[in-house]
């Protein structure tokens, strides 16, 4: 069951925030919101493509997805792994691909790998063990998953998001 007002909500924040890049580099020379060379048409790209990747995983099966999340956390690990040997630097941080013009930073692909596996693990507990649940059993569970990320890129910090899921 998809819960369309999340879909919908989603839908509009993301339209929202691709009108507010529009309107904060709005060149006249260039003044379709699709135009590659500017911005907000490489997010306009973005987002379509998302929307298309949405659309797919929407498709899926749940048990799919499931089985799928112990193999893409490795696979991200990996790829985290990979890129400080192989990565590009910007802006001082090792952590982007080059893949033509544009980069494809690995940390991100993690983030939905860990929120996957966290939702994995926690789907095999019953509702009243979940309500038991306290913040320190939280905060562990959360360094232990997110721990390989942060030791890969040695930026622990990163971890905080993983925390505010649970």
């Amino acid at each position: 069951k998809v819960d369309w007002w999340l879909v919908g909500l989603y839908f509009a924040l993301t339209l929202l925030g691709l009108l507010n890049i529009y309107s904060a580099s709005y060149d006249p020379v260039h003044p379709a919101i699709y135009d590659k060379s500017q911005e907000y048409g490489k997010q306009f790209v973005w987002l379509s493509v998302s929307l298309c990747l949405a659309g797919v995983i929407l498709l899926l099966e749940g048990s799919f997805i499931r089985s799928m999340s112990i193999p893409f956390y490795a696979f991200c690990m990996a790829l985290l792994v990979l890129v400080i040997l192989v990565g590009t630097e910007v802006n001082g941080a090792k952590a982007w691909f080059g893949v033509g013009s544009f980069g494809i930073q690995p940390s991100e692909f993690s983030k939905v790998a860990i929120s996957m596996t966290l939702a994995k693990y926690l789907s095999t507990f019953s509702l009243a063990e979940i309500n038991k649940f306290n913040r320190s059993s939280a905060i562990g569970l959360s360094q232990i998953t997110g721990l390989p990320k942060g030791i890969i890129q040695m930026f622990s910090g990163r971890q905080v998001w993983v925390f505010l899921i649970i």
